[in-house]
């Protein structure tokens, strides 16, 4: 998965992103339930071209820290329905 960061600043993180867009979805949606992420979108003007993460955090929690807990979040989401699979 290649990752493109296209603009970064305190409270603001965009970039491009080479993975299957309802990932993106995913981690897109588990961004919206933290309550330190102000606007999170997955945006893909083109088929031709990559989809683009962009999260607006307010506060002090940075869009890296707030994406870093939503992915733990799905992490965690998915061991658990994993064991109740086996």
């Amino acid at each position: 998965m290649d990752i493109k960061v296209l603009k970064k600043e305190d409270n603001f993180l965009e970039a491009e992103v080479d993975a299957d867009i309802g990932l993106l979805k995913l981690i897109k949606d588990y961004l919206l339930e933290n309550r330190s992420v102000e606007f999170a979108a997955v945006v893909r003007d083109h088929p031709f071209y990559k989809p683009r993460l962009i999260i607006r955090t307010k506060g002090k929690t940075t869009p890296a820290e707030a994406l870093d807990k939503s992915i733990e979040k799905i992490l965690s989401m998915t061991s658990a329905f994993a064991k109740h699979l086996k």
